[in-house]
């Protein structure tokens, strides 16, 4: 609602409100209860905000590339290691941190990753190096960088040989949040494309009823109409305790190309006027464009549908 509502203006709310990872996560719920109870209020306030860092420039889609590492020390871990494509990493107050706290139950793929919660005053932790993003003059996309950044025992999130899953609930945080997304900017931009057809004037009426943009309408309502009902059993799914991990990446791929390719048509109802920054369709392309990408691609969400059916799971 959020995205409908305000479509790619009124960032505060997107940012502090509406973001998983940039305010209060909830991946927070796996800290013990005086840190979570530290943190939560500023967060919540808008006043502090976070970073989720899994990626690294090894390791995107292959979270088993991992190179961070994590060692024990007295009273808590030493991390050292670098991230890249942390969003607000060169902002946030408080960092998610993956690290290797085991390196051959890590090697044999059976665990051996912990999360950390790291404060980003830390001695040896550090933001750099922020990568221009497509459409943006500047970006908050960020490499981190730790170098024997200590971390006490209280800010690690539930098991430190157990953090994978934690990751993995993040990245599906995430490919929920750009679902919602995706349909939010998808309506946001048919609402415009509706209004706009029937007001604008050409050959004798309303473009409107031009067999064209008709057609362009009547396709980008069954595409949200889809995407947001398959979203919409995604999160029920979820919520009910299902892994739900074929189903999620079905709606991640529909939700966000059905977003592009509505957005797509928007630009074109309304002609060059679509191109402008006052009316923010072409920057909702650009956010649309990017989550093909963020928290899964499109073709690695595909090969998981793929190797679910292949494993029986054939519930559609």
């Amino acid at each position: 609602m959020v995205f409908r509502r305000c479509g790619t203006k009124r960032w505060l709310g997107h940012h502090s409100l509406a973001h998983w990872t940039k305010g209060p996560s909830p991946l927070l719920r796996h800290a013990v209860p005086a840190v979570r109870e530290a943190y939560l209020p500023d967060l919540v306030a808008g006043r502090t905000s976070m970073c989720f860092a899994l990626s690294e420039p090894d390791a995107g889609s292959d979270t088993w590339m991992l190179r961070t590492r994590a060692g024990r020390v007295d009273g808590g871990w030493s991390l050292s290691g670098a991230k890249q494509w942390i969003s607000n990493g060169g902002a946030a107050d408080l960092a998610v941190v993956f690290a290797v706290t085991d390196a051959d139950t890590f090697g044999a793929r059976k665990g051996g990753v912990g999360a950390f919660l790291v404060r980003s005053d830390s001695d040896g932790f550090g933001a750099s190096g922020n990568t221009p993003m497509f459409g943006h003059p500047t970006s908050n996309e960020a490499i981190l960088h730790l170098d024997d950044v200590f971390v006490p025992d209280d800010h690690v999130l539930g098991d430190p040989l157990q953090g994978f899953p934690m990751a993995m609930e993040g990245v599906s945080l995430g490919r929920m949040y750009n679902c919602a997304k995706a349909v939010g900017l998808a309506r946001f931009a048919f609402d415009a494309a509706l209004a706009y057809s029937q007001e604008r004037q050409a050959f004798g009426g309303p473009i409107a009823k031009q067999q064209a943009i008709s057609f362009w309408l009547a396709d980008s309502a069954i595409g949200i109409h889809a995407a947001r009902l398959v979203s919409l059993d995604c999160a029920r799914l979820l919520d009910s305790g299902g892994p739900g991990r074929k189903e999620l990446a079905m709606a991640k791929v529909l939700a966000t190309e059905t977003a592009l390719a509505v957005i797509d048509r928007a630009m074109q109802v309304h002609g060059a006027m679509g191109f402008t920054n006052e009316l923010g369709l072409a920057e909702a392309w650009q956010m649309i464009r990017v989550i093909c990408v963020a928290d899964g691609t499109s073709e690695i969400l595909r090969r998981q549908v793929a190797a679910q059916l292949l494993k029986g799971d054939v519930a559609l």
